[in-house]
């Protein structure tokens, strides 16, 4: 026989956005006693459903900060070109001075 699914806790492991999106309805039809069953989890979580708008501000916010580099990932490439190239040009200003 197959392997009993255990639907609970998978969704217990889900993210308040998933959740909230589960007890919804989307991105799939799921079923009344598995959307109700999402609503009591963000309810033990402490979940305001009144400031849902809040949650949706800060969940946008997280996607498009996990979309762009982070700063100090940019700052540390840009020091790392810097260094590159000033250790280029010590070189060649060297071999130019040596030459004279």
């Amino acid at each position: 026989m197959g392997k009993n699914y255990d639907w609970k806790i998978d969704f217990s492991n889900k993210s308040e956005e998933e959740l909230f999106n589960i007890y919804l309805g989307s991105p799939h039809h799921f079923p009344k006693n598995m959307r109700y069953y999402a609503g009591r989890i963000l309810e033990g979580r402490d979940f305001q459903f009144d400031q849902i708008n809040q949650y949706k501000k800060e969940w946008e916010l997280e996607k498009q900060t996990q979309k762009s580099p982070s700063v100090s990932a940019i700052f540390s490439n840009f020091t790392a070109f810097l260094g590159y190239h000033t250790q280029e040009i010590t070189k060649e200003k060297n071999i130019v001075e040596l030459s004279h």
